[in-house]
Formats: structure tokens, C-alpha cells, sequence
């Protein structure tokens, strides 16, 4: 942009250095000032989207993800980041999709395989889901399922999940069964 001071580079460096240091609120205000004067930069999107991501701002990583698939559908990366947000909130088939769209890109892609297999692991909890509905397992047929799933499966008296739990069958105790990503 004409006229400015700073340039998309420098601004970038800056907030690069700021993700380093997880010191992701810092990152935002300097990529929010990059993309007031340079809105065409794909980059600066993506990396607001993983700062929003890491402090846990799923809504907005998702807005700036949602951005850059939207406008620029050949940025792997963007594609890579829209995938990782899909996850975060629990959209698995978007994400699975999206994974498997950024591993036809890139093959070799390891954080994109990781995630694959983490919802090939989804899926197997889920799809035991209506096994375990059927059959009131003991403390012990749990254990064994979940080291099966590489889950920890537990008995638990509320109806609040930590955020790696995913809730598996209501019991008749009122308990309710949760698995644990081991």
C-alpha cells in the first residue's frame, strides 16, 4: 500500500515473533493494524486465525479460516487452518473432508495425516458408541475397550465434559460414560 510506513513484512515479522512467544493477543493487534493496510494478504488471515485458534476463540479463527476458503481456495495452508478450526469445534466431517482435501494437495502433509488418524479414532469411539449402549460394561470391560480405542473410558456423576471427553452412554446409576483421549 502506498503511502504506509510499515510494510506487510515488517508487520509480519513482528507478529511472527509474538506466536513464538504465545503471546498470541500481542500477534492479533499487530496482524489486525497488517490487515487494515494490506486487506489483500492471505497470510496475515491465516496466522490471526491460528493465534485465534490457540487462545481457544474458535468463532473467530473460524471467521478468518471461513475468509480464506472463501476467497483464496488454492492456499493449502488456509484450507490446512479451516480444517484444524472444523476440528476444534467438533465439525468432524467437515474437517475430515477438508483433511483429505489439503492430503490430495500434499501428500506428506504430517499435521494433516496426524489429524486423520485422531478421526479415525473419533469414529471408532463413536461407532462403539451403539455396542456399549447395549451392553452395561463393568469398570473393567470399559478398561479394556478404552485400551482397544486408546481412550481411558471412566464413570463420572456429572453431566459436565472436559474438553478431550466424549460422552458415551447415560447409565442407569444416573452416571454417565465418558471416554478421555489417551
Amino acid at each position: 500500500m502506498a503511502g504506509s510506513s510499515v510494510s506487510v513484512n515488517d508487520l509480519g515479522r513482528q507478529a511472527y515473533q509474538k506466536i513464538l512467544f504465545k503471546d498470541y493477543p500481542s500477534a492479533i493487534e499487530i496482524l489486525n493494524k497488517a490487515i487494515r493496510l494490506y486487506p489483500r494478504e492471505k497470510e496475515l488471515y491465516n496466522n490471526r486465525s491460528l493465534c485465534y485458534y490457540h487462545l481457544q476463540n474458535y468463532n473467530l479463527a473460524l471467521q478468518d479460516s471461513q475468509y480464506l476458503y472463501d476467497n483464496y481456495p488454492t492456499y493449502v495452508k488456509s484450507l490446512f487452518r479451516h480444517a484444524q478450526n472444523k476440528f476444534a469445534i467438533k465439525s468432524y466431517r467437515e474437517a475430515e473432508n477438508l483433511f483429505r482435501e489439503v492430503l490430495n494437495r500434499t501428500p506428506d502433509c504430517t499435521e494433516a495425516n496426524i489429524y486423520m488418524l485422531e478421526l479415525k479414532k473419533i469414529k471408532l469411539i463413536m461407532s462403539s458408541k451403539h455396542d456399549v449402549q447395549q451392553k452395561n460394561y463393568n469398570e473393567q470391560e470399559l478398561a479394556k475397550l478404552g485400551r482397544e480405542f486408546g481412550v481411558e473410558f471412566y464413570y463420572s456423576d456429572t453431566d459436565e465434559f472436559k474438553e478431550d471427553d466424549v460422552k458415551i452412554k447415560e447409565v442407569t446409576t444416573k452416571k454417565k460414560v465418558k471416554a478421555k483421549k489417551n
